[in-house]
């Protein structure tokens, strides 16, 4: 686990630098297809996304093996998947 470096110029001294970089570099990303966003009401999402931000959103779509609904927030170059449990944990 890496060790954070003690900021020394904030007059306060709780501020901290970044972590050291680890050994071995992470593995390069050229892309990520969608980040999946955890709701408890998809509808309700739908709305903020669509409304705040201007996503054009796609229908909800249940998946029972994974006692989910699902739905996709798209931007002009990103997705967010809207997820909500239909069942109990």
């Amino acid at each position: 686990m890496s060790k954070a470096r003690k900021h020394s110029g904030n007059a306060g001294g709780g501020a901290y630098d970044a972590p050291e970089p680890p050994a071995n570099p992470p593995i390069e990303a050229r892309a990520i297809d969608h980040v999946a966003v955890a709701v408890l009401d998809v509808e309700q999402a739908m709305r903020l996304y669509a409304g705040t931000f201007g996503a054009r959103i796609t229908a909800p779509v249940e998946i029972e093996a994974q006692g989910i609904r699902i739905t996709y927030a798209e931007f002009t170059n990103a997705r967010i998947e809207l997820m909500q449990p239909i069942r109990p944990a």
